[in-house]
Order: structure tokens, then C-alpha cells, then sequence
């Protein structure tokens, strides 16, 4: 493993995000196989080539009661001489039914969120209360007045609408998260979040495809020149995931 990969390791938070209305839950474990190492205590896999490094950490995500969908976070580590592309369509996700899938646009996704939460709490107008107990000539009886406040569940009505539109807000933000194409220059380290319409099913492995392109460059890498490098392909990375409740 690089000091570079060694360094992103030791600084980014290793807790799984948490997306509003949206669960994650850190059921998705990297699988030991030859060719990439398990980090993050077991969620994450990293494969190191030609000087690129993709770290990949799986995520389940959850809207309301719906079934987990397959989510991986990607994180681009650019070692190399030359920017490198990740198109979003060459990120494929293979499931236990051996069909291949590409990640959900970011609008699909929206609206499935939007919708997946439904529309907010009404909004309530709260009148007046009317109070006759009082005391008077005689002992107790009961006499009218107004009482302004808010009558019981008022507060609970509060708490729905402030929590559907701070479940709002925290999936905006992870929308806003969601990968697109990326350009990364070297020494820099670049990334976001996938969203699989694969439902995760129990005890099965997901292998996913990551296809770099290095893009032509001027610098030089063995003897001087003025012609720019021709991109070179490092192969399509697998990287393999296990499934576990």
C-alpha cells in the first residue's frame, strides 16, 4: 500500500454516512481476495495500479421501509503523471443474480427519495381553547374563559414537520454527493457516493467493475518529447463485497 493510501486512510472518517429518511447500515463487507486489501475494519477495498488507488466502501441505503438498495462510496487517489477519467457509466455493479447494473442517475434518485418520504405533515390551525374551571360564591363552579396555547399534541405535530424537512435537507445533501464524472489530476484525490436499483438480498457477493482511462499527457515517461502520450488503459479493477444480513 502507498503512503499516499496509507495517509487517506488515516485522516477520512471511517463511520458510514447516514442520509437523513436514507439508512446506512455497515452490512456490506470487503472480501480478502487476491489483488485487493481490505480496509476501514472490513468495509472497504483498495486496489493500487499504474498509480492510480480506488477505495471503495460499501453502504446499504434505506428510504422509509423499503429494502436496502446496494450504495458504494468511491474515493479516487491519483499517484500517476496523468489525470485520470472515471465515466459514472463505467462503474458496473454485478449482484447474486450475475446481471449486470449501472449506478441510478442522481435525478432517478431524487425523486425516488422525494417520493419514498411522500408529502409533508399538514399544517394545522390551532384555535383558542375554551377553560371553565374557576371558583366562585359557593364553592367551585365553572366558569368560561380563553386560554391561547396550543392544546395537547401541538408539539408533537411540531416534531413530524421538523423532522420531514430535516430528512429533507440530509438527502439533498446527499444527492448532492451522488458521482459524476470525474477528471482527476495528479496528486489530487477525488470521489462520491453510487446508488444501486439492486435490492441486496442475504449472504450473497456483489463484485464491482471500475474502468480508469488515463488521459494523454506532454510530461514524459522515460525520455523527453514533445509528442503528447497516448491515454493507456489499466484494465477494468474488480473489486469484491459480501453481503451479510
Amino acid at each position: 500500500m502507498s503512503r499516499m493510501a496509507r495517509s487517506l486512510l488515516g485522516t477520512v472518517a471511517l463511520t458510514c454516512p447516514v442520509v437523513g429518511a436514507v439508512g446506512c447500515q455497515a452490512t456490506i463487507k470487503a472480501i480478502e481476495h487476491p489483488g485487493q486489501a481490505v480496509v476501514r475494519k472490513g468495509r472497504g477495498a483498495l486496489i493500487e495500479r499504474e498509480g492510480m488507488g480506488v477505495i471503495l466502501t460499501g453502504m446499504a441505503v434505506q428510504l422509509e421501509e423499503d429494502e436496502p438498495l446496494a450504495g458504494m462510496k468511491i474515493e479516487l487517489l491519483n499517484q500517476s503523471n496523468r489525470p485520470v477519467r472515471l465515466d459514472v457509466q463505467d462503474v458496473i455493479l454485478t449482484g447474486g443474480d450475475g446481471l449486470k447494473r449501472s449506478p441510478m442517475d442522481p435525478g432517478q434518485f431524487k425523486r425516488y427519495a422525494d417520493m419514498a418520504q411522500g408529502d409533508p405533515p399538514p399544517a394545522r390551525v390551532y384555535r383558542p381553547v375554551r377553560v371553565a374551571v374557576g371558583v366562585g360564591h359557593g364553592g367551585w363552579h365553572y366558569g368560561p374563559y380563553w386560554h391561547h396555547g396550543p392544546p395537547y399534541g401541538y408539539y408533537d405535530d411540531y416534531y413530524f414537520v421538523e423532522e420531514y424537512y430535516r430528512r429533507r435537507e440530509r438527502i439533498a445533501r446527499f444527492v448532492a454527493s451522488l458521482f459524476k464524472t470525474r477528471t482527476v489530476q495528479p496528486g489530487f484525490v477525488d470521489g462520491g457516493h453510487v446508488v444501486f436499483d439492486y435490492k441486496l438480498r442475504r449472504k450473497e457477493t456483489l463484485i464491482v467493475e471500475v474502468t480508469l482511462r488515463r488521459m494523454p499527457t506532454t510530461q514524459p515517461a522515460t525520455a523527453p518529447t514533445s509528442r503528447p502520450l497516448q491515454p493507456t488503459e489499466p484494465g477494468p479493477l474488480f473489486l469484491r463485497f459480501y453481503f451479510k444480513t
